[in-house]
């Protein structure tokens, strides 16, 4: 038996990129002819270190959809600005151009809500609100979020009111 991986490439035509040093996680191939003998795999179970935290009855599995997809299909962007002389310390996006093509804005991510909601998934993952993605997807540089800080366009209280 052999196995192929056909990686599928970003809205940048790149099936990937690495900025070293760096780690990858570890990916597992399951295979067998009964479905049952992959559901009883622990396999993936005893690759995980045994988890730390003593109460894990609030983790929950659920069904959701991402704002995400549309930026990694290229028919959105990350970023709120084409602007290339981001300092996320000092730029005031404010007083930046937006690009109009910035997927993770409150009137946007209402839809997702919607959809989410007759749709009877449990949530909506939204990538992309925080400022400095105009350095990571096309540069491919890391570590250049500030995560606490929304771009202009997103608004995380109405956003909670309106879920």
């Amino acid at each position: 038996m052999v196995l192929e991986s056909h990686l599928t490439p970003d809205a940048q035509g790149n099936k990937g990129y690495l900025q070293t040093p760096c780690l990858s996680p570890w990916r597992t191939i399951i295979v067998s002819d009964r479905a049952g003998d992959i559901l009883e795999s622990k396999l993936v179970l005893n690759l995980n270190e045994p988890t730390k935290y003593q109460d894990v009855s609030w983790i929950k599995p659920v069904k959701y959809v991402g704002v995400w997809w549309e930026m990694i299909t290229g028919k959105s962007t990350w970023s709120y600005t084409n602007a290339t002389n981001i300092k996320l310390d000092s730029t005031d996006y404010s007083k930046l151009k937006p690009n109009g093509t910035h997927a993770a804005n409150t009137a946007h991510v209402k839809e997702y809500i919607d959809f989410a909601a007759q749709h009877h998934l449990d949530a909506v993952l939204v990538e992309g609100w925080n400022t400095g993605w105009e350095d990571w997807f096309g540069q491919s540089k890391d570590y250049v979020f500030d995560f606490v800080t929304p771009y202009p366009d997103f608004d995380v209280q109405e956003l909670h009111r309106y879920a």
